[in-house]
């Protein structure tokens, strides 16, 4: 009886046997049959989910420096469409794991989504200081692994910190070699001629792509998502406003963790790109507050902000997280009618009674608005920011939505992330009732979204307070309410059968009640 002719469950039990990764990778090339159950043993001896049972995505963060070689020789590889991937630390390991993406990249029929997780390494540098890395070569290596991505019509690009390499980059190195480069590359290459020596049919048995392939002309690329992303530096920058310029007339979504950026990159940024089918734009960024007063050396300004909307009119979703307030902390009204497709906006309570302050000068603005999300800002400052008059904004932006006229029925987003003044802001609307809380003059909400996010949770005193509070909404029939400690410690006050019933008895009109993990309709019966 031959190896290929066993059972699967003879083969497993063989394959605990094999102790090194090289013979467990030579008995996955001996035949179809063993190949899969080999390799499938080989990403389960190292931690890693098989692509196979996962719809074809591959995802690993820590992995051994054999797996993405050893990955190249599977013959699943063209079928991956989704690709999570970390760089792992270390001066060699950075350049060999790009190189050995870049490889298995080229091997792909196509690519949906690519997510490239650069965190690991901004860790790493805080304790690695010395200027040894090329940042002209460095760019370089990258960017031919993100081309290689988009050449596969990569639909989401997802690149996640490594702004911390910059720590790491060799002054005036103009891609010039030195005494630290070359030393470098000569021990990259030794240890690389180690790996070949180690797993020796990895290499050069799949120099050729798997299959015929021929790259798209035109581009595909929808979402583009960067998180304190190297792609600003001064050798990424230009080639990331390149692939905005190339790929300008696709892209739908762009999404910014912005806060390590000058406000000049930033600004000069937004006045470089222009997107004609944007539909989603979500910008997140710190405003640093120093001695009672905001500072804007490191945010996205609001004239910048305004002039990008003017230019984009697709856009139908709005998250500001950060950036900089209207002058003087007051609203201000916008002075053009902007965002007309817009249906979901999340920002600052001073961004939302600019918006929806607009409607006075232009009542025909925003016909399609669904959603709107009133959130407040965490600083780890907490001293030094304005959270004192956090909930009397908050007011003053349900005010203005409340004497706006709506086209449709409205789903208020409430986005706590202060606790000072939270309990006084429930306590007072419950006391003042329906005469006097202004939340009783928001008619056009219909439905309610009220989460706390960082270090927020609801108390017991605000929970007491939540269901005379939700009867002060005139037209209200769904509530949503997020509490982190429901996912952190399991403690779900929330989640308490007595103040559903509470809510049940105040709120008569109530149809839905949802919470974290739990669905109740008022009737008893689980919703869906």
């Amino acid at each position: 009886m031959s190896l290929s002719s066993l059972p699967v469950e003879i083969l497993h039990e063989v394959l605990q046997y094999v102790e090194t990764d090289e013979d467990l990778y030579n008995l996955g090339l001996t035949c179809k049959h063993t190949h899969r159950t080999a390799f499938s043993a080989f990403l389960k001896r190292h931690k890693v989910d098989d692509p196979t049972t996962m719809r074809y995505h591959f995802s690993a963060y820590e992995y051994s420096p054999l797996l993405l070689p050893i990955i190249q020789g599977s013959l699943w590889i063209t079928d991956i469409r989704h690709f999570t991937c970390g760089i792992n630390p270390g001066y060699h390991r950075i350049w060999k794991d790009v190189g050995d993406l870049t490889n298995i990249v080229k091997k792909m029929r196509s690519i949906e989504t690519m997510r490239l997780g650069l965190g690991q390494m901004d860790a790493w540098t805080r304790a690695n200081t010395s200027q040894v890395l090329d940042e002209v070569k460095w760019a370089k290596c990258v960017t031919a692994l993100l081309d290689a991505v988009i050449e596969r019509g990569c639909l989401t690009l997802d690149i996640d910190g490594g702004d911390a390499l910059k720590r790491l980059y060799i002054e005036n190195a103009n891609g010039r070699d030195n005494i630290q480069t070359r030393g470098a590359r000569k021990s990259t290459k030794e240890s690389t001629f180690a790996l070949k020596k180690m797993v020796p049919k990895i290499f050069g048995r799949f120099k050729k792509p798997l299959h015929p392939y021929i790259a798209l002309t035109s581009p595909r690329l929808r979402s583009v998502i960067l998180n304190r992303s190297l792609m600003f530096h001064a050798s990424f920058y230009p080639w990331t406003l390149k692939m905005f310029s190339q790929n300008s007339s696709t892209i739908t979504r762009l999404s910014l963790n912005c806060f390590h950026l000058p406000t000049e990159t930033t600004s000069q940024f937004l006045s470089s790109i222009t997107l004609p089918q944007l539909n989603y734009l979500d910008i997140t960024t710190f405003l640093w507050l120093s001695e009672h007063h905001l500072t804007t050396t490191h945010t996205v300004m609001f004239c910048d902000l305004v002039s990008f909307f003017g230019r984009h009119p697709s856009i139908e979703i709005l998250d500001l997280q950060g950036v900089e307030r209207p002058k003087s902390l007051t609203a201000l009204v916008l002075e053009t009618s902007i965002l007309p497709r817009l249906k979901r906006v999340v920002a600052h309570p001073i961004w939302i009674s600019t918006l929806v302050g607009s409607l006075d000068m232009y009542p025909d603005a925003f016909t399609l608005l669904e959603t709107i999300g009133i959130t407040t800002e965490y600083n780890v400052y907490s001293d030094l920011s304005d959270e004192d008059r956090t909930y009397e904004l908050i007011n003053d932006a349900l005010r203005k939505i409340g004497q706006a006229s709506f086209a449709r029925p409205i789903t208020l987003e409430l986005q706590l992330t202060t606790k000072r003044g939270m309990l006084k802001w429930f306590d007072e609307h419950s006391s003042l009732g329906n005469e006097g809380s202004i939340i009783s003059s928001l008619s056009s909400v219909s439905a309610l979204v009220l989460t706390t996010r960082f270090y927020v949770c609801f108390g017991r005193e605000e929970v007491y307070h939540l269901p005379e509070w939700l009867a002060l909404f005139p037209e209200l029939r769904s509530v949503s309410m997020t509490d982190p400690r429901q996912e952190n410690d399991g403690y779900r006050l929330i989640d308490d059968k007595p103040l559903l019933n509470r809510i049940a008895v105040e709120c008569p009109m109530l149809e839905i009640v949802n919470t974290v993990n739990l669905g109740t309709l008022l009737d008893g019966t689980d919703s869906k």
